[in-house]
């Protein structure tokens, strides 16, 4: 039996150059037992690939993580909020503590969280709630019409 659409993993998509940043946010997130599918990509020139947009049909979050290059990760940001399909879709940037004070930039950007980095329990939670109102208020899912 197949899994309906509304079950399936979501698509997050990590912007990083750091194997060891990408391998902690896979595991933090797997400690909350998200059905998820993470992507790591190192450019938004990565993601704009067709064959990368062809195999991923939607794209439910952004994770930024250019830990300590605030330059690279303010031009990703820019770069998706200037696309229209990925303006709409929630993005989270990750800053060292000692970043912390550019949080307003990326606010300012467009970002609709910005989040110490390493992740602990509060950040994750942040980010589950973000999810969370994305995925399930303003995604809308297909009317039953067998009950009309």
């Amino acid at each position: 039996m197949e899994t309906p659409d509304e079950f399936q993993s979501h698509t997050i998509i990590l912007f990083t150059d750091d194997e060891n940043v990408a391998q902690h946010v896979e595991e933090s997130m797997a400690a909350f037992s998200l059905n998820h599918d993470l992507r790591v990509c190192q450019s938004v020139m990565n993601l704009a690939e067709p064959s990368t947009m062809k195999a991923l049909r939607q794209i439910d979050l952004f994770l930024i993580a250019y830990l300590g290059d605030d330059e690279q990760a303010r031009q990703t940001l820019i770069d998706l909020q200037s696309v229209r399909r990925w303006k709409v879709v929630p993005t989270i940037v990750f800053l060292l503590p000692e970043q912390i004070e550019l949080a307003h930039l990326f606010y300012s950007l467009g970002a609709n969280s910005v989040l110490p980095y390493p992740l602990h329990f509060e950040q994750l939670s942040t980010m589950v709630s973000i999810m969370d109102t994305y995925w399930f208020d303003i995604v809308s899912l297909p009317s039953d019409t067998k009950s009309k």
